[in-house]
């Protein structure tokens, strides 16, 4: 049975080979995925299988999310239709470099199709911003839990504050005496800061700037945003916890305050978004460092995007496959084009089974 089965395979290959590039007889079950990215890179179809791009895959119509990992990781959450080509451009060096700043550890960018990460901003008839002076400041709202929850304390423009749970923070100055707190955050819900003296240790903070072009764009802390203050350019101070800390003490309105551990804190996911793009930057601080990041949208797009072709364009697509560097190049689809003379058989080989193996999987 198994020889039977190879039998047919290699036979169905060099049938291709025949004629590598003939349109696919029309089929309503199936798309086709065309993963155009730099030769050699690494590539995951999550429940379809890994391959060494570029490639072109003919699967089953519906959603796929395409994943790259490296420098870069990239995440493309993507439709394949019976009606097209898909299209699926990915360049990581180009990302990364439209990602800069100071700290940065990793990076991501997602684009998701069905998605819309951009939060429209609001402009209220107040000053979000504005701060009369004091100890405490505005809670603008904010859904932070991981890794643990926090929330923003807002004194001015320029004195934002990501607050943590359970810890005790020095959160700006009064006319020259600190103001000292104990925080307690129920994420998503409520806030409070209960004024403490004779702290025995308060986080310590680094300061973050988070800018992009254009500007305007959301920005997620963590995970969470507001509608109101978060959107490029922004500068905040964030915690920087270097490690462990144990038993610290101070007395507030109810007395004695004993806090058994605040845990290690010393890095950030900064988000920057705009429509279907999310591009994601660990920032790792240190107390008193300042640290940024810059997002070039626009470079980001330009390296990480969607087309479609008619479906009857799929031989040029399978042509380019196999081209001898197709990611340096620009895709040109173009059904009455004539095979190239020097193409790698067994390149050929390689790109025909891989279409014809996804169409045995599911036949059988």
């Amino acid at each position: 049975m198994r020889r039977t089965i190879a039998g047919i395979l290699l036979g169905l290959i060099f049938m291709g080979l025949l004629a590598p590039f003939a349109t696919p007889s029309p089929d309503n079950g199936t798309g086709f995925l065309f993963v155009d990215v730099p030769q050699g890179t690494q590539i995951t179809v999550s429940g379809v299988g890994s391959y060494i791009g570029p490639t072109a895959l003919e699967l089953p119509y519906g959603r796929y999310t395409v994943k790259v990992t490296g420098d870069v990781e990239v995440v493309a959450e993507v439709f394949v239709s019976p009606d097209n080509v898909t299209i699926l451009r990915i360049d990581p060096r180009t990302i990364r470099e439209a990602v800069t700043g100071e700290g940065i550890t990793s990076v991501r960018a997602i684009l998701n199709e069905s998605a819309n990460y951009s939060r429209e901003k609001l402009n209220p008839p107040f000053d979000p911003f504005f701060f009369p002076g004091g100890c405490g400041g505005n809670f603008p709202y904010i859904n932070i839990s991981k890794p643990y929850p926090m929330s923003l304390l807002v004194r001015g423009k320029d004195e934002i504050y990501l607050t943590l749970n359970g810890t005790f923070m020095h959160l700006g100055d009064d006319e020259g005496t600190a103001c000292v707190f104990y925080v307690d955050i129920f994420p998503g819900e409520r806030n409070t800061i209960v004024f403490v003296r004779n702290a025995t240790y308060t986080v310590p903070w680094a300061r973050l700037e988070v800018s992009s072009e254009p500007k305007d764009l959301t920005v997620y802390i963590n995970g969470g945003y507001n509608r109101y203050i978060l959107y490029t350019p922004v500068g905040l101070y964030v915690p920087a916890i270097p490690q462990d800390v144990y038993n610290s003490t101070a007395y507030g309105f109810y007395g004695y305050m004993l806090i058994p551990v605040i845990h290690r804190l010393n890095t950030h996911t900064v988000g920057v978004a705009e429509d279907n793009y999310l591009v994601e930057s660990v920032v790792r601080v240190s107390p008193g460092g300042n640290y940024s990041v810059h997002v070039d949208m626009e470079k980001v797009k330009l390296a990480l995007m969607v087309e479609r072709k008619p479906r009857e364009e799929v031989s040029a697509v399978m042509r380019y496959s196999t081209s001898e560097n197709p990611a340096e190049k620009p895709v040109e689809l173009n059904v009455n084009s004539i095979a190239s003379q020097d193409f790698a058989v067994s390149d050929t080989v390689a790109a025909a089974f891989t279409r014809l193996s996804h169409g045995l999987e599911f036949a059988l």
